[in-house]
């Protein structure tokens, strides 16, 4: 019983701070280090709840092609289900902004949108930071 009441306890206490994370600004969801990945999953499982929310977080800029397409991710690496390594992060929408240099760390704050096909960021801000945080998550 006791571990049950515990369980249900880590799991509010969970909840309550899951998504909120620490920030000046009430309408942004700040994706902490610590729970990058439940964070992450929260909002992708949930979109529908998300869209239009301003997101800030840090990871590893990437510019990358697909066939035709050229797209630019901020992502951290995380234990894959299907493979040693896998990323988890969003594309970045950056119009008006400046690319950076592949594996640069930044912080990227931006709406949450959906294009027709992915669910993307579009950034109202991006940063480089010099101090970086865990490239490796989970």
């Amino acid at each position: 019983m006791k571990k049950t009441i515990f369980a249900l306890v880590l799991l509010l206490v969970l909840g309550l701070t899951g998504c909120a994370g620490s920030s000046d600004n009430d309408d942004i969801i700040e994706i902490g280090e610590r729970f990058f990945v439940n964070q992450m999953t929260e909002i992708f499982l949930n979109h529908s709840q998300y869209m239009g929310r301003t997101i800030r977080y840090e990871g590893m800029f990437r510019t990358a092609r697909w066939g035709d397409m050229e797209f630019s991710v901020v992502y951290r690496n995380v234990p894959g289900c299907c493979s040693p390594e896998e990323v988890m992060g969003f594309e970045v929408v950056m119009d008006g902004f400046e690319l950076f240099e592949d594996n640069a760390w930044v912080e990227v704050t931006g709406v949450l949108d959906f294009d027709g096909s992915y669910i993307i960021i579009r950034v109202t801000e991006i940063v480089e930071l010099e101090e970086r945080g865990a490239e490796w998550v989970s």
